[in-house]
């Protein structure tokens, strides 16, 4: 009877314990229903991601398998147990992959929001900016080296004899009368406008900037992080940072959408990087000025009627040296500085909410030659564009020319 009884009792351990283990097992994916049912509510209500905390979720699973599953009245369920350790395996966290985790999760829900045709005309701009980029070839330095060689002329104009000096005297003048500008001084007015703070060129004193910043100490990068759990995750296609683009700019703050977060300009904080809300603004601006100035180059040059004003303006100031690079290095900064002052008007009207579009035509041009020196008079700005860009779509240009490892 022994035997047989414990023969018995042994196969019926045996089946409590694998009951046991049938019930802890449903229990806890009951427990994770529930622990997942409580996914952080400001990350999906500010941002639209599902993610709980990983140092809440061991904690919670214990303490649900515990509440449910240890009978008050002791000695009456065969089947009760504790949880004693709970091991998590298998997740992802949304840095892994270097936040190629978080891009894929953004990207996802924008997928099921945005069309495929209106993510390919968004990649469309991106690429028509870096061909922009590539045929402008200006450079702020074509301003201060024409001024360098016009200074230089003016030495060696002064070593010459008397009858040269009349001839590049009459001509200066029969040109300058002519087109009624003192070109060098267009030069040395751009040339000081870009010693000055960005942000005074392009805001005015009443405008309201954010004054948020934050420590060091409260960078995300500024975490202990242990191995990545998921580290093979795949890089995202242009389609993916297209979403992931859409996905920033829809949830994220800028200069002319304000949500009241722990920055005010969020996304110039990805692009910059930097602790404060006015230090990355100045960065992004100048980012912008740059890309303007190159637009704004190429149809200067590609314009036969301004880019001829440009060479008579040239002609007026070193016309006399009778040296045709010396003219033609003048043009070329004269098409640097016209470009310049047209890009100020043109980031004064993206920061007012309006739309400036990509390359301009003869009707959405604003600055003429002879308005260069008066751009700071009366504060005005560019023509608004109907079918161009604003500034929040430059900033997501930017976000796509800047790299996913390069961003804070």
């Amino acid at each position: 009877m022994m035997l047989v009884a414990s023969t018995l009792f042994a196969l019926l351990e045996a089946s409590r314990f694998h009951q046991i283990k049938r019930l802890a097992s449903l229990q806890t994916q009951v427990a994770l229903e529930s622990i997942f049912a409580e996914y952080n509510t400001h990350l999906w209500e500010e941002y639209r991601i599902l993610a709980c905390s990983q140092e809440e979720i061991a904690e919670k699973l214990e303490e649900y398998g515990n509440s449910q599953m240890v009978d008050k009245q002791e000695g009456t369920n065969f089947f009760q147990f504790c949880v004693q350790e709970v091991d998590l395996y298998g997740y992802t966290r949304l840095t892994d992959g270097e936040g190629a985790a978080f891009v894929q999760a953004a990207a996802g829900y924008m997928e099921e929001n945005m069309l495929y045709e209106t993510a390919k005309t968004i990649y469309n701009q991106y690429e028509g900016l870096a061909n922009i980029q590539n045929q402008s070839g200006y450079s702020f330095l074509d301003i201060g080296m024409a001024l360098k060689k016009l200074k230089e002329a003016e030495e060696a104009d002064k070593a010459e004899e008397d009858t040269k000096k009349k001839m590049h005297r009459n001509v200066q003048e029969s040109v300058k009368a002519a087109t009624n500008k003192n070109g060098k001084e267009v030069l040395e007015f751009i040339q000081s406008m870009q010693k000055k703070g960005v942000l005074s060129l392009v805001l005015k004193g009443e405008d309201a900037l954010s004054e948020k910043a934050f420590g060091e100490k409260e960078k995300l990068s500024n975490r202990s992080m242990p191995e990545e759990c998921n580290p093979n995750i795949v890089e995202a296609d242009w389609y993916t940072k297209v979403l992931f683009q859409q996905y920033l700019l829809s949830y994220l703050s800028n200069y002319t959408e304000e949500k009241g977060h722990a920055l005010d300009y969020e996304v110039e904080y990805l692009l910059v990087g930097k602790d404060s809300d006015i230090e990355n603004l100045k960065d992004v601006v100048n980012q912008l000025l740059s890309i303007r100035t190159a637009a704004n180059f190429l149809y200067l040059s590609n314009n036969s009627v301004k880019s001829g004003q440009a060479g008579t303006l040239a002609l007026s100031i070193a016309g006399g040296s009778a040296n045709p690079v010396l003219v033609e290095a003048v043009k070329v900064a004269i098409l640097t500085a016209w470009a310049f002052g047209e890009s100020i008007l043109d980031i004064r009207t993206l920061l007012k909410g309006e739309k400036i579009a990509l390359l301009k035509s003869d009707e959405s041009w604003t600055l003429s030659i002879d308005g260069i020196t008066k751009i700071n008079k009366d504060f005005p700005k560019a023509k608004n564009c109907k079918d161009g860009l604003t500034y929040k779509e430059y900033l997501g240009i930017l976000l796509l020319i800047r790299q996913e490892k390069q961003s804070a």
